[in-house]
Formats: structure tokens, C-alpha cells, sequence
């Protein structure tokens, strides 16, 4: 069978037996399918026919080329490790579409941001100034990058810093945009760049339908353009 859906990763989570047969034919045509379970075992984990020792032989036949794990639905480090698993850094991450064409990828041709220059910028990793930033108490934290010019002209370069809310009320974006600047760089040449990040900024229309900000885990990228996978988190208490 050709591997028609090669790159494509579908998470698996149903005890219903048309899910695993869809999630086993998207694994023979190439698909990362990776499937997750509760703990012990769903309510169609001992279907019959079973084994001597009470395994599903129906089941384990359905699972063939998947990856697949258990985890404690229950406990918020499992919701988080599923959600984390699901929201995960890829081709066409958080695309719940696909192209119909076999030779085309569904990303676009050029991401939110993409610039040609005359030379080429190196990024450092991100640099936070603390971790945790406390809410209603007008505090701050500092995300910094080094940028060089690795090229053999002067050129500029826009750096820009995308956010994201992992767990929030209502759907946020994968990355939205909340600052860039523009940095001149001669070959050879290095700059820090920082961006101030506060409360203010992690503000959205919650399911409350009210503007406010939200307890929990952000995300921060800084890079050329939307597909950067550049990444650091810090926590909103």
C-alpha cells in the first residue's frame, strides 16, 4: 500500500471499534497514528475473542502500526500530556484539514512573516528573565534573543514574537503575533533583542464574554516568521 498520507499524525483516543479501524487504515497509508487509552483499558479492551490470559485478540489487531500509551484521563497531568500530544509542534500542526492532492503539502507556500533578505540571521535560544509571572500585580518578564548577521552584507532582519495559550476557555490561536521589531545588523554582527511581555498581553474574549487574562501555561516564539519552532514557556499565577 503506498504511503500516500506519509507526515501526517493523527491522535487516536475512542473505545468504539470504527475509530481503530480508521486510525489502523490511516497507519497502512503512512500515517503517524498514535493512540492513547485510560489507564486499565477501555470499555471494548477485552472484546472477544480473547487470549488464555484474557487479551483481546479483535483489539490487538485493530492497533497494528500505531504507536499508542496509557494515561490517566482523570489527572490533570494527563489531560495536559494529551492536550500537549495533540497541540504539538509538526507539519500542519493544528490543522485539522488535509490536501486531497497527493503531491502537495497543506502548509502554504510562504508563512505569515516570510521576508527574503540579501543575507542570512542566526537566532540564539530564547532567554527568559524568570518563569512565572504574577497576575494583578502590574509584573513583567523579559524574553531575549541574540540575532546575528552570518551573511556577507548589511541587511535587516524583522524579529518577530508570536503567543500562545495552551488551556484556555475558549479557543486561542496556535501563534498570535504580539510585537516584532526591526534590527539593521552588519555582517558579523550580533544584537540582543527583547520583548516585555505582561498580563495586559495574555488578555482575550474568554467564555465568561468578558476581556481577561487567564491562570496557566504560555508559550513564547520568537523568529523570521510564523513557522518558527523557537520556543519557552513561563507560567501566569
Amino acid at each position: 500500500m503506498q504511503a500516500l498520507l506519509s507526515g501526517m499524525r493523527v491522535v487516536e483516543g475512542s473505545a468504539f471499534i470504527a475509530a481503530p479501524s480508521g486510525g489502523m487504515t490511516l497507519a497502512q497509508l503512512g500515517a503517524d497514528v498514535i493512540r492513547f487509552d485510560q489507564i486499565g483499558g477501555g470499555i471494548d479492551y477485552r472484546r472477544w475473542p480473547v487470549t488464555d490470559k484474557g487479551k483481546s485478540l479483535y483489539w490487538h489487531s485493530l492497533n497494528k502500526g500505531k504507536r499508542s500509551f496509557a494515561v490517566d484521563f482523570r489527572k490533570p497531568e494527563g489531560k495536559e500530556l494529551i492536550t500537549r500530544l495533540i497541540c504539538a509542534d509538526g507539519e500542519d500542526a493544528g490543522s485539522v484539514f488535509w490536501s486531497h492532492y497527493t503531491d502537495e503539502k497543506n502548509s502554504p507556500l510562504y508563512s505569515f512573516g516570510f521576508g527574503l533578505s540579501y543575507t542570512s540571521f542566526k537566532y540564539s535560544k530564547i532567554e527568559l528573565s524568570k518563569n512565572v509571572l504574577m497576575s494583578a500585580k502590574k509584573d513583567n518578564l523579559t524574553a531575549s534573543i541574540k540575532l546575528t548577521n552570518t551573511g556577507d552584507v548589511k541587511g535587516k532582519e524583522v524579529v518577530q514574537l508570536y503567543l500562545h495559550d495552551r488551556f484556555a476557555s475558549a479557543t486561542r490561536p496556535v501563534k498570535e503575533l504580539k510585537g516584532f521589531e526591526m534590527v539593521e545588523l552588519d555582517p558579523g554582527e550580533s544584537k540582543k533583542v527583547n520583548f516585555i511581555i505582561t498580563e495586559k498581553m495574555l488578555e482575550f474574549y474568554s467564555a465568561k464574554n468578558i476581556w481577561e487574562s487567564e491562570l496557566g501555561i504560555f508559550d513564547i516564539y520568537i523568529g523570521t516568521d510564523s513557522n518558527t519552532k523557537r520556543k519557552a514557556s513561563f507560567k501566569l499565577n
